[in-house]
Protein backbone atom coordinates (compact mmCIF):
# COMPACT_ATOMS: atom_id res chain seq x y z
CA UNK A 1 0.00 0.00 0.00
CA UNK A 2 2.99 2.42 0.93
CA UNK A 3 4.86 2.06 -2.54
CA UNK A 4 1.07 2.35 -4.17
CA UNK A 5 0.79 5.94 -2.04
CA UNK A 6 4.58 6.81 -2.94
CA UNK A 7 3.74 6.26 -6.49
CA UNK A 8 0.93 8.48 -6.57
CA UNK A 9 2.53 10.97 -4.96
CA UNK A 10 5.44 10.65 -7.15
CA UNK A 11 2.78 11.53 -10.31
CA UNK A 12 0.87 14.04 -8.52
CA UNK A 13 4.07 16.29 -7.89
CA UNK A 14 4.37 16.40 -11.97
CA UNK A 15 1.17 17.42 -12.04
CA UNK A 16 1.78 20.64 -10.07
CA UNK A 17 5.22 21.35 -11.39
CA UNK A 18 7.46 19.52 -9.05
CA UNK A 19 10.41 17.95 -10.77
CA UNK A 20 11.90 15.20 -9.15
CA UNK A 21 15.22 16.29 -7.79
CA UNK A 22 16.81 13.49 -10.77
CA UNK A 23 15.12 11.17 -13.20
CA UNK A 24 16.45 9.28 -16.63
CA UNK A 25 15.29 9.79 -19.93
CA UNK A 26 15.71 6.06 -21.40
CA UNK A 27 14.99 4.54 -24.79
CA UNK A 28 15.87 0.87 -25.99
CA UNK A 29 15.82 -0.15 -29.50
CA UNK A 30 14.86 -3.67 -29.59
CA UNK A 31 14.11 -6.64 -32.00
CA UNK A 32 10.63 -6.47 -31.45
CA UNK A 33 7.73 -5.32 -29.24
CA UNK A 34 7.78 -7.95 -26.73
CA UNK A 35 9.25 -7.05 -23.61
CA UNK A 36 9.03 -10.54 -22.32
CA UNK A 37 10.93 -12.22 -25.86
CA UNK A 38 13.00 -9.54 -27.74
CA UNK A 39 16.16 -8.04 -27.19
CA UNK A 40 17.97 -5.06 -26.54
CA UNK A 41 19.93 -3.69 -29.40
CA UNK A 42 20.99 -0.14 -27.77
CA UNK A 43 20.12 1.65 -24.38
CA UNK A 44 19.93 5.56 -24.96
CA UNK A 45 19.89 7.70 -21.83
CA UNK A 46 20.80 11.16 -20.02
CA UNK A 47 20.43 12.17 -16.38
CA UNK A 48 18.12 15.12 -15.59
CA UNK A 49 18.53 17.08 -12.52
CA UNK A 50 17.11 19.43 -10.70
CA UNK A 51 14.78 20.15 -13.98
CA UNK A 52 17.86 20.72 -16.07
CA UNK A 53 19.18 18.26 -18.97
CA UNK A 54 22.80 17.19 -18.07
CA UNK A 55 24.27 16.57 -21.15
CA UNK A 56 27.49 15.34 -20.46
CA UNK A 57 25.76 12.85 -18.02
CA UNK A 58 24.66 10.76 -20.49
CA UNK A 59 24.89 6.23 -21.60
CA UNK A 60 24.83 4.84 -24.85
CA UNK A 61 25.39 1.19 -25.70
CA UNK A 62 25.08 -1.33 -28.26
CA UNK A 63 24.35 -4.63 -27.19
CA UNK A 64 24.82 -8.20 -28.65
CA UNK A 65 21.43 -9.49 -29.11
CA UNK A 66 20.66 -12.46 -26.88
CA UNK A 67 19.22 -14.63 -30.17
CA UNK A 68 21.00 -14.83 -33.34
CA UNK A 69 18.21 -12.53 -35.12
CA UNK A 70 17.77 -9.09 -35.79
CA UNK A 71 14.42 -9.05 -37.72
CA UNK A 72 14.10 -7.40 -41.32
CA UNK A 73 10.83 -5.13 -39.65
CA UNK A 74 12.71 -4.35 -36.47
CA UNK A 75 15.28 -3.18 -39.02
CA UNK A 76 13.25 -0.62 -41.08
CA UNK A 77 12.15 0.94 -37.67
CA UNK A 78 16.04 1.76 -35.74
CA UNK A 79 18.16 0.62 -38.68
CA UNK A 80 20.42 -1.24 -36.89
CA UNK A 81 21.98 -3.94 -39.10
CA UNK A 82 23.02 -7.40 -37.92
CA UNK A 83 26.75 -7.00 -38.48
CA UNK A 84 26.47 -3.27 -36.64
CA UNK A 85 24.31 -5.61 -33.61
CA UNK A 86 26.85 -8.14 -33.13
CA UNK A 87 29.53 -5.76 -32.62
CA UNK A 88 28.27 -4.90 -29.72
CA UNK A 89 29.00 -5.69 -26.09
CA UNK A 90 27.81 -8.59 -24.54
CA UNK A 91 24.21 -8.24 -22.72
CA UNK A 92 25.90 -8.79 -18.92
CA UNK A 93 28.21 -5.90 -19.45
CA UNK A 94 25.93 -3.79 -21.44
CA UNK A 95 23.00 -4.25 -18.38
CA UNK A 96 25.51 -4.23 -15.69
CA UNK A 97 26.71 -0.70 -17.01
CA UNK A 98 23.58 0.60 -17.08
CA UNK A 99 22.41 -0.19 -13.99
CA UNK A 100 25.55 1.07 -12.23
CA UNK A 101 25.37 3.99 -14.11
CA UNK A 102 21.64 4.73 -13.51
CA UNK A 103 21.18 3.73 -9.87
CA UNK A 104 17.53 3.85 -8.66
CA UNK A 105 16.91 6.72 -10.14
CA UNK A 106 12.95 7.04 -11.72
CA UNK A 107 12.84 6.14 -15.88
CA UNK A 108 11.35 8.42 -17.80
CA UNK A 109 9.92 7.92 -21.31
CA UNK A 110 7.48 7.48 -24.15
CA UNK A 111 5.73 4.26 -23.80
CA UNK A 112 8.14 3.72 -20.82
CA UNK A 113 6.24 0.45 -19.58
CA UNK A 114 7.97 -1.39 -22.53
CA UNK A 115 11.35 -0.21 -22.29
CA UNK A 116 11.26 -0.64 -18.38
CA UNK A 117 9.85 -3.93 -18.46
CA UNK A 118 12.24 -5.46 -20.95
CA UNK A 119 15.38 -3.94 -18.59
CA UNK A 120 13.81 -5.19 -15.76
CA UNK A 121 13.80 -8.79 -17.46
CA UNK A 122 17.44 -8.21 -18.54
CA UNK A 123 18.73 -6.90 -15.02
CA UNK A 124 17.32 -10.26 -13.58
CA UNK A 125 18.10 -12.56 -16.25
CA UNK A 126 22.28 -10.98 -16.48
CA UNK A 127 22.51 -9.29 -12.91
CA UNK A 128 19.85 -11.45 -10.95
CA UNK A 129 18.63 -8.29 -9.52
CA UNK A 130 15.21 -6.61 -8.97
CA UNK A 131 14.75 -3.20 -10.39
CA UNK A 132 13.52 -0.52 -7.81
CA UNK A 133 13.57 2.41 -10.54
CA UNK A 134 10.17 3.73 -10.45
CA UNK A 135 8.71 4.98 -14.00
CA UNK A 136 6.80 7.94 -15.41
CA UNK A 137 5.67 8.12 -18.46
CA UNK A 138 6.19 11.31 -21.04
CA UNK A 139 2.45 11.00 -22.48
CA UNK A 140 0.78 11.20 -19.05
CA UNK A 141 2.64 14.74 -18.40
CA UNK A 142 1.37 15.75 -22.03
CA UNK A 143 -2.08 14.74 -21.63
CA UNK A 144 -2.34 16.68 -18.15
CA UNK A 145 -0.94 19.73 -20.28
CA UNK A 146 -2.80 19.12 -23.34
CA UNK A 147 -6.08 17.51 -22.29
CA UNK A 148 -7.83 18.76 -25.47
CA UNK A 149 -5.85 16.95 -27.41
CA UNK A 150 -7.41 13.34 -27.71
CA UNK A 151 -7.09 12.15 -31.11
CA UNK A 152 -4.78 9.09 -31.60
CA UNK A 153 -2.61 11.49 -33.34
CA UNK A 154 -2.09 13.62 -31.41
CA UNK A 155 -0.35 11.16 -28.96
CA UNK A 156 2.02 10.63 -31.46
CA UNK A 157 6.17 11.03 -30.70
CA UNK A 158 6.44 13.49 -33.76
CA UNK A 159 3.10 15.17 -32.80
CA UNK A 160 4.02 15.78 -29.36
CA UNK A 161 7.61 17.18 -30.45
CA UNK A 162 5.61 19.32 -32.77
CA UNK A 163 3.03 21.03 -30.30
CA UNK A 164 5.90 21.55 -27.86
CA UNK A 165 8.15 23.43 -30.77
CA UNK A 166 11.37 20.35 -29.77
CA UNK A 167 12.93 20.46 -33.20
CA UNK A 168 12.98 17.11 -34.94
CA UNK A 169 15.99 14.70 -34.44
CA UNK A 170 16.52 11.33 -36.35
CA UNK A 171 14.01 9.00 -34.66
CA UNK A 172 14.59 5.85 -33.78
CA UNK A 173 17.88 6.05 -32.24
CA UNK A 174 17.80 5.24 -28.45
CA UNK A 175 20.34 8.10 -27.46
CA UNK A 176 18.47 10.82 -29.34
CA UNK A 177 14.98 9.70 -28.22
CA UNK A 178 16.03 10.11 -24.79
CA UNK A 179 17.42 13.04 -25.49
CA UNK A 180 14.04 14.30 -27.21
CA UNK A 181 11.82 12.89 -24.73
CA UNK A 182 14.27 14.80 -22.04
CA UNK A 183 13.45 18.02 -23.59
CA UNK A 184 9.60 18.07 -23.81
CA UNK A 185 9.50 16.93 -20.08
CA UNK A 186 11.28 20.20 -19.58
CA UNK A 187 9.08 22.26 -21.77
CA UNK A 188 5.70 20.48 -20.09
CA UNK A 189 6.90 20.72 -16.94
CA UNK A 190 7.54 24.69 -17.02
CA UNK A 191 4.00 25.33 -18.49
Amino acid sequence: MSKIIGDIKFHLGMKFGHFPEEIISVDCETTGLDPKTDCILSIGAVRIRKGKIVMKDQFHKFLKPIKDEVRKQSIAVHLIMPEEANRGIEPEKGIREFFDWAGDVPFLGYNIKFDHDILKRYRKLFLNEKTANKRMELLDIYKMNFPEKTAPADSEFENISRTLNIPPVARHDALNDAITVALMYINLNSR
